[in-house]
């Protein structure tokens, strides 16, 4: 940790959120940098604990995010980044990689996001959770529907909640919906997509079929960035300086 300056960190979020935690990193003593979506320019932020701040578009390709960030990074000593919301957080991931920061890299990050990583990582530690396959191998997916009784569901590994679920009653109602996700599918094997799916039995009761035989323990009683210029991603990244914090 830097003994003859603060800490600064960069945070990043899609969404309107985290006010708290840009307060409380101030009030630490923290330089506060917050890289956020431009249509929240205008947003509810604690202006009094941001010392900076830049904005991007939505969606904005990875690629560009660590080019732009990078620039930024040229002028601005940069100690820890963190993802204010649970979409940001492979991105933040990446970043910290490209950086060579303290944090967890997209290995470790994908148990947070990817349901089908949670899912193995839960039946390899000896969690009980129902049958489930991953949607790339067409012969292990009719294996797997002539062995575990529906209904099913596919599910998207990498959004939130029961966003984009799909409840399938029978095997040939799963390949029409394969064939709409078409190049999202994921035979990709990423969680980049946000459709790349697995599939898995609904646990609709104590009886339900588990991939553990070990009883699993209870809890006790709970960034293109926005600028005029729209050629390569280094000019992008020229216009950061010229965005200050409102």
């Amino acid at each position: 940790m830097p003994a003859d300056r603060p800490i600064t960190i960069l945070c990043v979020t899609s969404y309107e959120k985290g006010q708290e935690f840009l307060r409380t990193c101030k009030s630490l003593g923290c330089t506060v940098l917050l890289l956020t979506v431009e249509k929240f320019r205008h947003a509810n932020w604690p202006h009094e604990a941001i010392d900076e701040m830049f904005f991007m578009p939505p969606e904005l390709p990875i690629r560009d995010m660590i080019h732009a960030v990078s620039y930024a990074a040229r002028t601005r000593h940069i100690d820890r980044i963190v993802a204010l919301d649970e979409f940001d957080m492979e991105n933040v991931a990446a970043l910290r990689e490209h950086l060579r920061l303290p944090g967890m890299g997209l290995t470790m990050v994908r148990y947070f996001r990817d349901k089908l990583a949670m899912r193995m990582q839960a039946r390899d530690a000896g969690i009980l959770v129902p049958e489930f396959s991953a949607v790339l191998n067409y012969d292990d997916l009719r294996e797997f529907m002539q062995r575990v009784p529906g209904p099913w569901l596919l599910k998207p590994r990498a959004q939130a909640s029961g966003i984009g679920m799909k409840k399938i009653t029978s095997a040939e109602e799963l390949w029409p919906w394969l064939d709409q996700l078409g190049d999202n599918n994921p035979n990709t094997c990423s969680s980049s997509s946000s459709r790349a799916a697995f599939f898995t039995s609904i646990a609709s009761s104590p009886n339900a079929p588990c991939s553990s035989p070990k009883p699993m323990p209870m809890a006790r009683p709970r960034w293109r960035l926005r600028t005029t210029v729209e050629s390569s991603p280094r000019e992008r990244c020229r216009a950061i300086p010229a965005m200050r914090w409102l």
